[in-house]
Formats: C-alpha cells, sequence, structure tokens
C-alpha cells in the first residue's frame, strides 16, 4: 500500500456523521484514498 501524509481519520468521521453503515463507512473511505491517491500521483 502506498503511504501518504493525507490523514484519513477526518473521511472516517464525516462517513459516520452522515449516517453511514460500517459497510458503507469502509468502501467510501477506501473510494476516497484511490482518488487522493489517483490525484497525488
Amino acid at each position: 500500500m502506498i503511504k501518504s501524509d493525507y490523514d484519513y481519520s477526518n473521511l472516517v468521521e464525516i462517513a459516520y456523521l452522515d449516517g453511514s453503515d460500517y459497510e458503507d463507512l469502509l468502501l467510501n473511505n477506501e473510494t476516497a484514498k484511490g482518488i487522493i491517491l489517483e490525484k497525488e500521483f
């Protein structure tokens, strides 16, 4: 896995505040990581 300085913890907080359940949370977090990594490289 590519390491990044980006703090992903706020994505988790946003997903919880949005009312997502745990599986959606994981999916959204992985998708967000993919988008962020694509933009960085």
